[in-house]
């Protein structure tokens, strides 16, 4: 059983690793969304998660953009991520 701790290390370390294979060049906001998601995951005081949730729904189109499904099924899975 993972707990809170165990969770918040694992989504930064998942970050990271997807910082560390962004190559160079690639679009700056990108690398921007990954660095600030780490800052919110890393530290999950309740700002933070709101500050979390408003940057999800920020690019929501650019996270879920391989999946085909309506904007308000993808915002539901925004705000129950929260």
């Amino acid at each position: 059983v993972d707990t809170k701790n165990d969770t918040i290390q694992k989504n930064t370390k998942r970050i990271d690793v997807l910082l560390s294979r962004i190559p160079p060049g690639t679009e700056p906001e990108f690398r921007d969304f990954l660095n600030k998601m780490r800052i919110y995951t890393a530290n999950p005081v309740f700002i933070n998660r709101i500050k979390r949730t408003g940057l999800r729904l920020k690019y929501i189109n650019q996270i879920y953009a391989p999946r085909k499904r309506n904007i308000l099924r993808k915002i539901y899975r925004v705000i129950r991520s929260f």
